[in-house]
């Protein structure tokens, strides 16, 4: 990966508001839960994606998120881990451009 990528990324990162942090990664932690019973009734398509390796949003977590959503596509990214704009665009941006081919013009 290009270094100026990375390097930017890290900023990026590093300028993050800790509080803010520490925020989005208690809701991420406990929002499973909290949410659960509320997946089933979401009724437009859906795409689930991650990275074959992501430790934090594992595949298996994307195919469950799949199975709670009516119509949720599951997508793994092979060889990627958990920035896959990052890691990825490429493939991030042709898994993104198929779902919104396939459900252009889908009404709920």
């Amino acid at each position: 990966m290009d270094q100026r990528i990375i390097e930017a990324t890290r900023q990026t990162l590093a300028s993050n508001d800790v509080e803010s942090y520490v925020h989005a990664y208690a809701v991420f932690a406990r929002g499973d839960r909290e949410i659960a019973g509320e997946l089933s009734g979401i009724i437009q398509p859906a795409l689930a994606i991650t990275g074959e390796l992501d430790p934090g949003s594992t595949p298996q977590m994307s195919r469950r998120l799949a199975e709670s959503i009516p119509d949720c596509r599951p997508r793994i990214i092979p060889g990627a881990r958990h920035m896959l704009p990052v890691e990825n665009p490429v493939a991030l941006a042709g898994e993104l451009n198929k779902f919104f081919s396939d459900n252009e013009g889908n009404q709920a």
